[in-house]
């Protein structure tokens, strides 16, 4: 099939319209005028953790305690938990 002037000029129009309308699409995204003017947020001074000293200890514990019962099986002994506090 020929493409005939007519046919291209079409082909032109309706691309120009599709990415016209595709970047105001694109562009109203990312504005906000209610936001625009707010401030950005600074990141605190004082690094926070996701636990405590307390918590990250009581998990180390845990921790230790699980793998100690995973070698008593691998060794094949016994496992009895000795209460250190």
């Amino acid at each position: 099939m020929r493409h005939t002037p007519g046919s291209r000029r079409q082909h032109h129009l309706t691309l120009l319209a599709v990415s016209a309308s595709t970047a105001a699409t694109l562009t109203a995204c990312g504005s906000d005028p209610d936001k625009a003017d707010a401030p950005a947020t600074t990141a605190s001074l004082t690094p926070t953790g996701a636990v405590t000293r307390t918590g990250a200890a009581r998990i180390v514990d845990h921790y230790e305690e699980i793998d100690a019962q995973g070698e008593a099986k691998v060794l094949g002994v016994e496992y009895r938990m000795v209460a250190s506090r």
